[in-house]
């Protein structure tokens, strides 16, 4: 059965606007080539202990987005950020710098599609969510976005029934098929060897636009159940947001740092998390940590 338009129209009625999220660079070529191997290690995840599809999946990411470049970005940033907690005497544990360091390039891993897709769909997806500078609303359809990008999808009625292959409608909006990848990301690095405190924290990373899937986060805060040691939302998923959201700010739509910051703000202040005064105190530190030299001086 289809996953038509009408059955995630809330998805659109969110009071949060993330068309921009879609905007980027017209080159979506990573900086450098990244070593899975080497990011991996970095992160502190031995690769021989979880699932075989997951370093295929980061390939992918790495070799048709800049998504993997970004998390490495985000990643410095992150350091950053421990540095400036530590120096400030609001030092975090060794468990929740863990979380956030694992969860940052793991966030986005359902950007390759289901966890079920085949070789030819998971290309296909992860060539959706490169798509740049498209110059249209996320009310535009799956299937106008094909059509109207013959260079990166070759066959338009071979991509568009590869689509629906999937169980999806090619007639849902682009706005709509964003926001499954973070389901999608839960799916695929969920009970398949990563630390289950980490799957929590990488999977919220959308829990400001309202984002949860598997309904796994209860409106009280805490998890349906636990992931490890992990039982609760927390300021290792807090900060991944806003790590996450700073760096797409400026990578994505070449945002100052203050214009940055200031976006985050206004979306904490429509979502769940309004009164949340931990998440704009997390916001307003890591605004300190990282902002420019240059303005620190000024």
């Amino acid at each position: 059965m289809e996953i038509l338009e009408q059955d995630i129209e809330q998805l659109n009625e969110q009071k949060i606007s993330v068309e921009e999220e879609i905007i980027k660079d017209e080159d979506s070529s990573p900086e450098q080539i990244i070593s899975i191997e080497k990011l991996l290690a970095e992160i502190g995840l031995d690769e021989s202990k979880f699932n075989e599809r997951i370093i295929p999946r980061l390939e992918l990411l790495r070799d048709a987005t800049g998504l993997l470049q970004e998390a490495q970005n985000t990643l410095d940033d992150a350091r950053k950020v421990f540095t400036y907690f530590q120096e400030t005497g609001k030092s975090l544990t060794p468990e929740e710098m863990r979380r956030i360091i694992q969860a940052i390039p793991l966030a986005d891993i359902g950007k390759t599609g289901p966890v079920d897709a085949t070789k030819e769909q998971q290309t296909l997806i992860t060539k959706l969510y490169a798509i740049r500078n498209i110059g249209v609303g996320f009310k535009t359809s799956v299937a106008d976005i094909i059509q109207n990008n013959a260079k990166e999808f070759g066959n338009n009625e071979e991509a568009i029934e590869c689509f629906r292959s999937l169980g999806l409608s090619p007639e849902m909006s682009m706005g709509a098929f964003w926001r499954l990848h973070v389901q999608w990301t839960l799916d695929i690095i969920k009970n398949d060897g990563i630390p289950a405190d980490t799957v929590a924290t990488a999977a919220m990373h959308h829990a400001v636009e309202g984002d949860n899937p598997d309904l796994i986060l209860n409106p009280d805060g805490t998890y349906k159940e636990p992931f490890g040691e992990n039982t609760e939302f927390n300021r290792e998923e807090k900060l991944v947001i806003i790590l996450d959201k700073y760096r797409a700010f400026l990578d994505r739509m070449q945002l100052a740092h203050h214009v940055a910051i200031r976006r985050i703000y206004e979306m904490l202040e429509v979502s769940r998390f309004a009164n949340d005064k931990e998440f704009f105190q997390l916001l307003e530190d890591v605004s300190k940590a990282l902002e420019p030299k240059e303005a620190r001086e000024t």
